[in-house]
């Protein structure tokens, strides 16, 4: 009995022994499959984190392209409000064709007017030139007035070219004696 229970005892032994080495070897395995998935995880969050930063790149640049086009828009919004404060604050940024900008020159009989310039278009009628004139020396508001150059009297309401006024030209003020 001694022997048949030893040999029981010696299978069990041996089966055991297979059993055990069956289950270290699935064990190995499933160790081995673990680190594999491991290492696939490891892989995906890598490129889960590197598509994460594409998006957010991507956001970023439609975000920059909307700030620029805002950014147009209201650049061009502010530089139409220039050029119309440029024509209202002075019109002779509105050229057309055929105008030319003249300095003309001031200098009255009484020697009150020194060399006087004013900035006009040949275009502009004289009249014009003598509001502005009147703007800094008021004084001649009130007084009765005429302008020559060269020994010709220039006529109000005519424009420079029809007085042949020429750029950098010397205008005298003469005032009626009352």
């Amino acid at each position: 009995m001694n022997k048949n229970k030893l040999n029981e005892n010696k299978t069990n032994n041996n089966k055991s022994n297979k059993n055990y080495d069956e289950l270290e070897k699935e064990l190995i395995e499933e160790k081995d499959k673990n680190k594999k998935l491991n290492e696939k995880i490891i892989k995906l969050e890598k490129e889960l984190d590197n598509e994460r930063k594409m998006v957010k790149q991507l956001k970023d640049k439609i975000n920059n392209s909307s700030n620029i086009i805002e950014f147009q828009k209201l650049l061009e919004l502010k530089n139409k409000e220039i050029e119309e404060l440029k024509l209202i604050k002075n019109p002779l940024y509105n050229m057309k064709p055929g105008e030319n900008i003249y300095s003309i020159n001031f200098t009255s009989i009484d020697q009150k007017i020194g060399h006087y310039s004013i900035a006009c278009k040949n275009t502009d009628t004289f009249v014009r030139l003598e509001e502005k004139l009147y703007e800094d020396y008021p004084e001649y508001k009130d007084k009765e007035t005429y302008f020559i150059k060269n020994g010709d009297k220039i006529k109000r309401f005519k424009s420079l070219d029809e007085n042949n006024i020429k750029n950098n030209d010397v205008l005298m003020l003469y005032t009626y004696d009352i």
